[in-house]
């Protein structure tokens, strides 16, 4: 009888503006007991290497593992269409599918946030919820799945992006999945749940936008441990 290994699963959490002192491991003012347990069980990179210092670049260097000049990614303006990854290069997202995973996106994209040949689901991503471009409010949002509007219901969009997550993986529980959680948090717009914030804001230690990224930090990590939480439950 032959025996064959199921594909692992890989899901990719990326955070934006998110600082290497914002984890809990290396900052114990900062609550993040789920980030602290992807630290303490896998491997930390102590000095990870960045393509570029800001986010579009960044972003085509993860996607396509080369130089962001070489992909024509060179900015974050969107508007100059400098944010856009050329259809010549292959993602990671291309390379997953190739090889018989599900493969979905959620959260933010920004290497191509206007022209729709440049959308995600153009891009290796067999399914897509969030946003195109290099920002979004929290809670006044604009976000689609799969090319469609999607209703902005005043919540959280942290919580929207963590809850999506979960439900991905209990859809796609039965296949291998390559799953690309792009979260905005902590970006700008400085928001986050006023319990949050309040926690750190009450100690009088932190201005009140430090108060906020950690805030928001946490509450990113509350979703972070959902999708631990998910993963578990499933046996995956």
């Amino acid at each position: 009888m032959e025996f064959r290994m199921r594909k692992p699963n890989v899901i990719y959490i990326l955070a934006d503006d998110m600082g290497y002192g914002d984890f809990g491991a290396f900052n114990p003012d900062v609550h993040t007991p789920a980030l602290d347990r992807l630290v303490e069980e896998g491997c930390t990179l102590e000095e990870c290497y960045s393509a570029s210092p800001v986010c579009a670049p960044a972003r085509a260097g993860i996607m396509t593992g080369r130089y962001p000049h070489r992909t024509g990614v060179v900015d974050t303006m969107e508007a100059r269409g400098l944010d856009r990854l050329n259809p010549d290069e292959t993602t990671m997202a291309d390379v997953f599918r190739a090889n018989g995973y599900d493969t979905g996106l959620i959260g933010k994209w920004h290497l191509g946030a206007i022209d729709p040949a440049y959308h995600p689901n153009n891009r290796g991503f067999d399914y897509f919820f969030g946003f195109r471009g290099g920002w979004s409010d929290y809670y006044q949002y604009h976000i689609e799945c799969n090319r469609q509007p999607v209703a902005c219901e005043g919540q959280y969009l942290t919580d929207v992006f963590s809850e999506q997550a979960v439900h991905y993986i209990r859809e796609h529980r039965e296949r291998p999945f390559f799953l690309h959680l792009a979260y905005n948090c902590p970006h700008y717009p400085l928001m986050a749940p006023e319990a949050y914030v309040d926690k750190y804001r009450s100690t009088g230690k932190f201005t009140k936008e430090v108060a906020a990224i950690y805030g928001m930090i946490e509450c990113m990590d509350a979703g972070i441990q959902k999708v631990l939480n998910a993963l578990e439950k499933e046996g995956l």
